[in-house]
């Protein structure tokens, strides 16, 4: 059995959460060799009900597995965790352009970090981010399951 990890603040009720939690269970019941991990900061209680282990976002230190960042703090914090297998960071949405706390410096960490892969969630934000930051590795519109599985 394969497995990766979805590093994420929390999988709550929002489209990102919705997304998230939609796309992963399809993979659970359409690619049983296939174990998708989520590890969160912020528990809440779900719409729809995961069909994945979750665990809180410290255990992501010990997961040799490739792991999927899904915002900006999630990414920075992934940087420093010894063990996965590949990094990337799925760019949700272009946080930086309403940060009130941004500093250059350490967005230019994140996005340019040679161990982060980055991931653009449309056409648009791929061209952004590579004008910006760095050329991503994919476009997978809002998280597809089937383009997930063959990035990994």
């Amino acid at each position: 059995m394969k497995q990766f990890g979805v590093l994420t603040k929390a999988l709550n009720n929002s489209q990102a959460g919705m997304m998230l939690t939609h796309n992963l269970n399809q993979i659970v019941t359409k690619c049983n060799y296939i174990d998708p991990i989520v590890f969160y900061r912020e528990y809440y209680a779900h719409l729809i009900t995961p069909m994945f282990a979750m665990m809180q976002d410290v255990e992501a230190w010990s997961f040799p597995h490739p792991v999927i960042a899904t915002n900006f703090e999630n990414a920075l914090q992934l940087i420093d965790q010894p063990l996965p297998t590949k990094k990337f960071f799925y760019v949700m949405d272009l946080e930086w352009l309403y940060m009130s706390d941004s500093n250059y410096d350490v967005l230019k960490q994140v996005y340019t970090h040679k161990d982060i892969h980055l991931i653009a969630r449309s056409d648009n934000h791929a061209r952004i981010l590579k004008s910006c930051w760095k050329e991503p590795v994919a476009t997978i519109e809002n998280f597809d399951y089937r383009e997930v599985i063959k990035l990994l």
